[in-house]
């Protein structure tokens, strides 16, 4: 077993230790990866996660215990902000370089040029790096003998569908156990909705919280405002805080009119992504483009 909670501050404070594969109850279906020992690169990226690679800082400084990445992905103030800062989650899903508290190691702006720097990243799928033998290595170099290379060494699971995420299924659907499934996630959470009915503000609010960074955010918005979802989204992006390579600027006015333009995009695909031309040849014309996708210069969403 390892335990590295005593080099980090908030796993300390809040007396949190390493849950290993088979201990973790949450999880009803994952995707698991390993840290193979081969110089192929493209062959061993077919089995490391990649997501955590994106959402890694840019400083190529091995630090404690969140590692080096891409620097994609990071968080938008606008969330945390309307996130109460009573919920253990908002903590616990997001670092905050900015907040002192958080006991990690010494966090570098503009790192390698880093592009949509919020000084917030998500924990979820992030490096983590450990000490092994007196050197700062991702975990699964020490775990698993893997390659320390910080773009084949992530071996987190990526999580497909967790209980909690069936409960507030549950919930959502009227079921006869609605509350109980309902209070189940706000109690552990120290949620603003703890006590109260599930109505479906509240459900959206939980799913927003409790599964925030899990990929699922989208399809929500996809399924509970149809392709009114890009307003949703625009409303969210407009006006949020950034730094490119340290400048201060908006996402709007840095991004080419690409969120500028995602209302009326999601209203005229439903959301849908393209069907491959090649896909459509194939089929001998069975198979018909998806609405929306009649500009070839549109394909990023």
């Amino acid at each position: 077993a390892i335990n590295e909670a005593t080099n980090y501050g908030y796993a300390l404070t809040n007396g949190l230790n390493w849950v290993g594969d088979q201990e973790n109850t949450e999880t009803i279906f994952e995707i698991n990866y390993v840290g193979l020992q081969s110089d192929d690169w493209g062959l061993k990226n077919y089995y490391n996660n990649t997501v955590c690679l994106f959402s890694g800082h840019r400083d190529p400084t091995a630090r404690r215990p969140f590692g080096h990445g891409w620097g994609f992905g990071t968080v938008n103030p606008v969330f945390i902000s309307s996130w109460p800062g009573t919920d253990l989650r908002r903590k616990g899903s997001i670092w905050d370089q900015n907040d002192g508290t958080e006991g990690t190691d010494t966090y570098l702006s503009a790192a390698d040029m880093q592009w949509h720097e919020t000084y917030l990243y998500q924990k979820k799928y992030i490096p983590i790096n450990i000490d092994n033998a007196g050197s700062i290595v991702n975990y699964s170099v020490k775990l698993y003998n893997a390659i320390n290379d910080i773009q084949l060494d992530n071996t987190q699971s990526l999580v497909l569908l967790r209980l909690a995420d069936v409960l507030l299924m549950g919930a959502e659907l009227g079921s006869s156990h609605a509350q109980a499934y309902f209070d189940l996630i706000t109690n552990r959470a120290n949620s603003a909705n703890i006590g109260l009915a599930p109505t479906l503000d509240r459900i959206q609010n939980e799913r927003r919280w409790e599964l925030a960074f899990g990929g699922l955010r989208y399809f929500d918005l996809l399924r509970w405002y149809g392709s009114g979802a890009g307003a949703i989204i625009k409303a969210n992006e407009s006006g949020a805080d950034i730094h490119n390579n340290g400048v201060a600027t908006t996402i709007n006015a840095s991004d080419n009119g690409i969120f500028a333009n995602i209302d009326a995009r999601v209203t005229a695909t439903g959301g849908f992504l393209m069907i491959p031309d090649d896909q459509i040849k194939l089929s001998n014309g069975v198979l018909v483009q998806n609405a929306g996708w009649t500009n070839a210069n549109e394909y990023m969403y």
